[in-house]
């Protein structure tokens, strides 16, 4: 990525109307709330703001979210507080609690182990504009490509150098970065980020092969000839391979010119 392109660290904020916050915000409102919802929303948050039990559920089995604030003082929220922690996406959810800490004795620790007890909105801002300023940092440097049903594979310069490969599917995120230029025969390794964010693998080797819609570079698609798993957790590597032979070989097959589909099913059964 070019030293220009780069955000200010200062100003790391102002890159959020490309990659908005997803925080849910629950409680009865209040002045505390209030004051935290405008502070979340100069930050560029996307926010849901929920006062009851069934109004939350929905926003935290539908999204993947960037963090969680609740109220103490709100009706269920250690509820709540414990179906973000059993959620298939959300387990590893930042939490913010609003209030005074209880005594140890009356909490179960497996539901509220990492969650901050804050008084005031102004800590609550400043915890997430702490422990978010690593994920901003990623997503700026592995830009996402979001195109849901159908997987793409894109190839886009970030310098000189330097060249980015970015491939979405629904429900999994696959992103790469590769030093040499877009020339035939590259292999990248890409970095997996699994539906179930149990687990990140390493290792994922595709290899580009002819150009057959124009240049490589500028979001022109490319082909892929095939996939290749390398992890020492096989037992999460043959879920995640289940994952993709499921719902996204077929319609890669689909989409890809020459027959090289055969070559990524093949590889994907290995």
């Amino acid at each position: 990525m070019d030293d220009k392109s780069k955000p200010d660290p200062h100003h790391l904020w102002s890159s959020r109307s490309v990659f908005p916050w997803k925080i849910l915000l629950h409680g009865p409102c209040s002045q505390n709330q209030a004051r935290l919802r405008h502070k979340l929303t100069a930050m560029g948050a996307k926010l849901f703001v929920t006062d009851h039990f069934d109004q939350a559920l929905p926003v935290i089995n539908g999204n993947k979210l960037d963090g969680v604030v609740l109220d103490w003082g709100a009706p269920d929220s250690e509820r709540l507080a414990r179906r973000v922690r059993v959620s298939r996406s959300n387990s590893r959810t930042l939490v913010a609690i609003l209030g005074t800490e209880p005594e140890r004795h009356h909490l179960n620790g497996q539901w509220f182990c990492n969650m901050g007890w804050f008084r005031t909105a102004s800590e609550v801002g400043r915890f997430f504009q702490l422990r978010l300023n690593h994920l901003l940092n990623e997503r700026l440097l592995y830009h996402r490509v979001e195109q849901p049903g159908l997987a793409i594979c894109l190839w886009s310069r970030s310098s000189a150098s330097g060249v980015v490969l970015n491939l979405s599917t629904s429900g999994m995120l696959f992103m790469a970065q590769n030093t040499s230029p877009p020339e035939t025969n590259v292999s990248c390794l890409i970095t997996i980020s699994d539906p179930w964010a149990t687990l990140t693998m390493k290792g994922l080797v595709i290899r580009r092969t002819r150009r057959n819609a124009g240049p490589g570079e500028d979001g022109q698609p490319v082909e892929l000839l095939g996939v290749k798993f390398e992890s020492v957790n096989q037992r999460h590597a043959r879920r995640l391979r289940q994952f993709i032979k499921q719902s996204w070989a077929k319609e890669y097959d689909r989409w890809l010119v020459g027959g090289h589909g055969a070559s990524l099913t093949r590889a994907l059964h290995a």
